[in-house]
């Protein structure tokens, strides 16, 4: 996959709000992020998106989202997903589009968070 300033943007931007996220807004909640393209096709994995659904960034890059169970234009809200492991839950779903310089939309940045019982869960922890 090439590395375009877009992607390295995107990447820069993945990193910042995950971190954001999880040191201001949400201490305690699993986020999983990501970046798509415009394909479908997943072109940044984050380290909670990792935890998550069992699949390295090795793993994950290039490989279309229907690989978690998703489909490339869900709308946002509650949404089925799929782990490695063959785990099913719901997380709640948020894609923000991600414009080139130009105001080209040349991927979107999706953001999951599991419901509470099932981050629970996905942890080992009992619910």
């Amino acid at each position: 996959m090439p590395d375009t300033p877009d992607i390295r943007n995107a990447r820069r931007f993945l990193y910042l709000l995950e971190d954001f996220l999880r040191v201001q807004a949400l201490p305690a909640a699993d986020l999983a992020a990501y970046v798509l393209s415009p394909e479908g096709l997943i072109q940044e994995w984050s380290p909670d998106a990792e935890r998550l659904y069992g699949y390295t960034a090795g793993e994950a890059l290039g490989h279309s989202v229907a690989m978690l169970g998703a489909q490339a234009d869900e709308a946002d809200g509650l949404v089925l997903r799929s782990a490695r492991d063959g785990r099913r839950f719901q997380v709640r779903l948020r894609r923000v589009p991600l414009l080139d310089a130009v105001g080209n939309t040349c991927g979107r940045l999706a953001l999951e968070m599991p419901l509470a019982q099932d981050a629970d869960a996905s942890r080992g922890e009992a619910s």
